[in-house]
């Protein structure tokens, strides 16, 4: 069963399973419907999908600014903060109005930019046990200072980090850096008592995307 939410300037698609009393939810954000459509079809269905259409990916996602990576892209805002505030007051709660089960647990997640802003969310709110960053955004300048000088506002949070085999193979230097960090990163979340697991998948960053979402729902409620 699926569902449409406008709140503010934000679209968001929910997707509930049919029957059952008790189930995870999970909300995702999206630069496209088709993804999350395809997610949800691949998948057992066995829990809640929100799908969060962004306005403004690089302002909402970043943690604070930097300079853009592509030489016709432009500068990270870094607002993520006063997102994260929407979020939390405003479209959790509105969502989660409209739901008619019994929630067992609540999850953050994303690719690329989103996949940074999952982890972030970690740092700044208590309000999702789960967390999903595939291919996440973690070569960001700052990210990994920010993680050590920081602890995880849940204890004992569920995580899956995923990346591409392909994706440190790039001659722009601050994507080189994306497997190294990524390692880090695990290696950081592990000592700061998170149940944490990261894969490598086959492929660079825009491979098999949809599939690499689902494998990590999948694994988040397990």
């Amino acid at each position: 069963m699926e569902k449409e939410i406008n709140i503010s300037e934000h679209s968001i698609l929910v997707y509930e399973p049919d029957g059952g009393k008790r189930y995870p939810i999970l909300y995702m954000h999206s630069s496209e419907e088709s993804t999350s459509d395809d997610i949800w079809n691949l998948s057992n269905k066995n829990f809640i999908l929100v799908c969060i259409q962004s306005t403004d990916w690089n302002k909402d996602m970043s943690p604070w600014p930097a300079l853009k990576v592509f030489k016709g892209g432009e500068d990270f805002s870094g607002r993520a903060d006063d997102y994260l505030a929407m979020l939390v007051s405003d479209i959790v709660p509105e969502v989660e109005k409209e739901i008619s089960y019994e929630l067992a647990g609540r999850g953050l997640i994303g690719y690329s930019l989103s996949g940074l802003f999952a982890l972030y969310a970690l740092y700044k709110t208590d309000i999702f046990n789960m967390i999903g960053s595939m291919s996440g955004s973690l070569w960001y300048e700052g990210w990994l200072n920010f993680m050590q000088t920081n602890l995880p506002k849940v204890q004992t949070p569920k995580i899956y980090i995923s990346l591409g085999d392909k994706e440190k193979a790039t001659r722009n230097e601050r994507l080189a850096t994306i497997e190294n960090c990524t390692q880090q990163a695990e290696e950081v979340l592990r000592s700061q008592g998170s149940d944490v697991i990261f894969e490598m998948n086959a492929g660079n960053h825009f491979a098999n995307v949809t599939e690499r979402i689902t494998k990590g729902i999948k694994w988040l409620i397990q």
